[in-house]
């Protein structure tokens, strides 16, 4: 029995009568009820770990809805800027506020959803695969360029002239962590500056860099640099 349920029956036999006693029946039900804990400890871990993989996917996905959450608030903060804003009437002034205003709500609460799953997230297994570096780098240029732009900062593309063709790695992954470095250089950085985005052979291997003139890490943040959501 698990959780007031039935779950299974164990059967003993034996060919000679009155071969069982009450100690016996007792032994057997002690057996039984071992059994169950066994079984009912081991459902609820199937539980727990599909519990956890819900909560990881569900961290996984809030995180990577800040990104082009965070591109909508600063096109929407620097627009304010531009001189096209200042032509619009009042009432079309009126519906940006709104918003830009609803879009910090937003995004307060994705950060407040984050903190409530508590992840303890580990790193997906790469899917890797031969990947074609032009196209790949036109489209982390091409994003790079409009998470500058609104900002008035220089996107600076130093890639080297002689790159393979093509690269093994994880498309979804890198992808996601060079987005992330961008946002955060973007985030981080004054207006007029500059960002650099450089990609080099060294020894073999394909190196990304991207480099801002922001505020830099301070040394006693630096820790956090590697813990899951470390801000």
């Amino acid at each position: 029995i698990s959780q007031n349920h039935p779950i299974g029956v164990i059967f003993f036999s034996s060919k000679v009568q009155n071969t069982y006693s009450k100690q016996h029946i007792d032994s057997f039900l002690e057996i039984a009820d071992e059994i169950s804990v066994i079984i009912e400890n081991g459902q609820l871990r199937r539980e727990f770990d599909a519990y956890m993989r819900q909560t990881k996917n569900l961290g996984m996905i809030l995180h990577d809805l800040k990104s082009p959450l965070s591109t909508i608030q600063s096109f929407a903060e620097f627009s304010v800027d531009d001189p096209w804003f200042q032509e619009l009437g009042n009432k079309g002034k009126e519906v940006f506020k709104v918003f830009l205003r609803n879009s910090k709500i937003m995004f307060e609460l994705l950060n407040q959803l984050l903190e409530i799953t508590q992840l303890d997230q580990k790193a997906d297994s790469p899917k890797i695969a031969d990947v074609l570096l032009k196209p790949f780098l036109e489209e982390i240029e091409t994003l790079g360029r409009n998470l500058t732009t609104p900002k008035k900062i220089e996107f600076i593309n130093e890639t080297a002239s002689v790159v393979p063709l093509t690269a093994k790695f994880d498309f979804s992954q890198i992808r996601r962590v060079l987005e992330n470095l961008l946002s955060n250089a973007v985030k981080y950085s004054y207006r007029g500056s500059r960002i650099f985005f450089t990609v080099k052979m060294i020894e073999d291997q394909l190196h990304f860099f991207i480099r801002d003139e922001g505020l830099g890490i301070p040394e006693s943040e630096q820790v956090k640099l590697f813990q899951d959501f470390g801000k």
